[in-house]
């Protein structure tokens, strides 16, 4: 298969198969050969990302993320979206063990945020612990 995407997934298995589910929605298509190539890794016993966040003492899901980074690299596709708000957390890591693009999710949401709404002074967000305590979006929309 050429140019495909690998979908990293399974943090949680339904936002995974939402994301999917939303992808295939969204894509014009009359026949089976119109949709996207991609690849599912639906990796569900990562490690809890918002544990660790919110305590470093608790399992560190970043192993098993590089371990999927790495393992998928070596398919070759185009890039990665990774689903997980929270995995997020580690995206300078998993981009620095691959040279494939990981694309950033937060980041491309908050930039269509600034688009659709330039003159939001507020913007809320709904997550879990670790999205919310690690400041992710903050950190971009203030930026």
């Amino acid at each position: 298969m050429d140019n495909f995407f690998t979908v990293l997934g399974g943090m949680g298995s339904l936002a995974t198969e939402s994301f999917v589910r939303l992808l295939n929605a969204r894509t014009p298509s009359n026949q089976d050969q119109d949709y996207l190539d991609y690849l599912v890794v639906n990796h569900a016993t990562v490690p809890d990302r918002s544990a660790y966040i919110m305590d470093h003492k608790q399992p560190d899901p970043l192993p098993a993320l590089l371990g999927d980074i790495k393992q998928q690299s070596s398919l070759q596709p185009k890039f990665f979206v990774l689903t997980c708000n929270s995995a997020h957390y580690f995206y300078d890591q998993l981009q620095a063990a691959t040279a494939i693009p990981i694309l950033h999710m937060p980041k491309l949401a908050v930039e269509q945020i600034k688009n659709l709404f330039p003159s939001a002074h507020r913007i809320g967000i709904l997550g879990t612990p670790g999205t919310i305590n690690n400041g992710i979006y903050e950190r971009i929309l203030i930026s």
